[in-house]
């Protein structure tokens, strides 16, 4: 059986991690573009950091509350790069 990979796209992203931190960027005022790699590190340090997909999915509190914390400290931070920024 062949499986199928989602598309990544940083504009209009189709996977559950990826949407999920937009949707958390646009709560937060954060109305600028996101790379790829920064969704994929975002994703990473939350699961690093023991956080389930599955469990944010399901709505888990723990898990939903530890990715809003995330996305906020990198907002916040500058971890994750306005347009034109550094240029």
């Amino acid at each position: 059986m062949m499986q199928h990979r989602a598309t990544v796209d940083a504009v209009s992203p189709s996977r559950f991690d990826h949407r999920f931190i937009r949707k958390l960027a646009d709560i937060n005022d954060y109305s600028g573009p996101i790379s790829v790699s920064e969704y994929d590190l975002l994703s990473k340090v939350f699961r690093r950091l023991g956080g389930s997909w599955i469990g944010v999915a399901k709505g888990s509190p723990e898990d939903v509350h530890k990715i809003k914390t995330i996305v906020k400290y990198a907002l916040k931070h500058g971890q994750i790069k306005k347009k034109n920024e550094g240029q």
